[in-house]
This record gives structure tokens, sequence and C-alpha cells, in this order.
């Protein structure tokens, strides 16, 4: 690495650390739980120094199975979680990376896409899910991974106070909708978590749940 790009380097990562402590002081309600289809939450985490208060972290959900297992939650994260090959998995078809894929209740499947193994997305999930607190929530929700303006509208019905979804294109009629509008000519959002620091508060959010 040439001089000016390693000085560029540690001053982003130098902007990056000061950034990331300022959020942890600002964040009273450390204990938060996010319940997210994909990495949206852990980043949320990272953000704020916070130790994860969720398994939904490194891993990502097909939206119809998240949107089932929202509609019974406590339900499902009482089970044990069971692993099944890339071959076993409904969505076979369109895995393009080797991963761990675990299973919950009546075939909700969780992919472990930032994991090395089962035992170690198994390892990591049962430890998290000790600590979700079901009465400290954000639950999020985005337009990614098989979603359809259906299941956006029936996320938005779900009995979660504190819910939010991200999309490409607008959708007025639902409040838990919020629209990233550098994504409006795609057809689904990305770097949503860069993209949604611009129109949802995290911190404000968690901290108005935690009074």
């Amino acid at each position: 690495m040439k001089q000016g790009n390693f000085i560029i380097a540690a001053c982003k990562k130098g902007v990056n650390n000061v950034s990331k402590k300022w959020n942890n002081y600002r964040i009273k309600n450390k204990r938060i739980s996010i319940i997210s289809n994909n990495c949206w939450g852990g980043y949320m985490y990272q953000s704020c120094n916070l130790k994860y208060q969720s398994p939904f972290i490194g891993l990502f959900l097909f939206a119809p199975d998240y949107i089932q297992l929202l509609k019974n939650l406590d339900y499902y994260l009482s089970q044990d979680i069971t692993f099944i090959t890339r071959k076993q998995s409904k969505y076979a078809d369109l895995i393009i990376e080797e991963y761990p894929i675990g299973m919950l209740g009546e075939g909700i499947e969780i992919h472990f896409l930032h994991y090395k193994s089962n035992e170690e997305a198994a390892e990591k999930w049962k430890q998290r899910v000790k600590r979700i607190d079901l009465n400290n929530l954000i639950v999020k929700f985005c337009d990614r991974d098989l979603s359809t303006p259906e299941y956006i509208k029936e996320f938005d019905t779900l009995n979660y106070k504190n819910k939010v979804c991200f999309t490409a294109k607008p959708f007025p009629e639902l409040e838990s909708v919020i629209q990233l509008k550098e994504c409006e000519n795609d057809k689904e959002v990305s770097l949503e978590w860069y993209h949604s620091t611009k129109y949802y508060d995290f911190i404000a959010r968690a901290n108005a749940i935690g009074k």
C-alpha cells in the first residue's frame, strides 16, 4: 500500500472509531434487540459498539420465510435449530455460495451467509437468542430476497410497534415503509445499512423504546 493510501485508510479508521464511540455514548438503550431479515441489524450494533442482543447477525432470510417467522416469533425462537444441505433448501436454485443453512420449526430457513460451519452458526445462534428482549424490539424488513409488494404490505400489518421496511419504490400508504431515494431507479435497495441512516435515526428510535 502506498504511503498516501495508508494515511487515508488510517484517517478513515480513526474517524470511524470516533463515530462509534460517540454513538455508543448517545445510545442509552444498549439492550435493544433487532430482528432483521439481513445484515442491517449487525451494522447498527457495530455502528454503536454494542454487544449483539439478537441472533440475526451475519445472516439473511428469504422474504416468504421471514414474514412467516414474524407471524409467530415466540414459537420459532423457542425451537432448536437444525441444519440442511444446499440441495435440500427450497431456495437451492437461488444459492450461489456454500454456507450453513439452518432450519427452525416447519421450514423456516436461516441462511448463515457469513459463517464457516454449522457448528459455528449453531453456537452463535444459541448464545444470542437468549439475549433477545421481546419487549425491547426493532423489527426491520426490506424489498430484497424474493420480497414482493404483497409481503411488504403484510409486514406493515404485523403487530410490532417498532418496525421499519426499506424499499426502492415508494409505498406512501404504508406507515412502516421508508423509501431509500438513492435506490429509486433500482429494483430493490442496496447498501441499506448506509443509505438508511439518512432517513431513519436508529439511535433515537432505540432510545425512545427504552424509556
